[in-house]
């Protein structure tokens, strides 16, 4: 509900107020990090930021998956790092961040 909420309030952003640029930013980090990946003009929300010099709080994607454990260590392969909790599967190889939950495919 609040993500379906924020979306249709991010649809005037682009000529949003700041005192408006920033009271829906702060409703997009009262959402969940888990669920922010359905809040889908956070991108034009973050440019309208960007553009009146508002703050943005730096973020990790990967914190919202709550990864606790680390694959052990093998002996054959590139070595890949691979954290799997919560739904979710992290791999650290070659420089690249890769995370996956509930089929979404994301690298970074």
């Amino acid at each position: 509900m609040q993500v379906t909420a924020l979306n249709e309030a991010l649809t005037d952003v682009a000529v949003a107020t700041p005192e408006e640029v920033q009271a829906l930013y702060t409703r997009y980090l009262a959402i969940p990090a888990a669920e922010r990946s359905y809040v889908f003009a956070a991108g034009a929300l973050l440019d309208r930021m960007q553009e009146l010099s508002l703050e943005i709080t730096p973020e990790d994607p990967a914190q919202a998956y709550e990864l606790r454990v680390a694959a052990e260590v093998t002996t054959s392969g590139s070595g890949a790092v691979v954290w799997i909790a919560a739904g979710a599967a992290v791999v650290v190889a070659a420089g690249i961040v890769i995370w996956s939950k509930r089929r979404k495919i994301c690298t970074k």
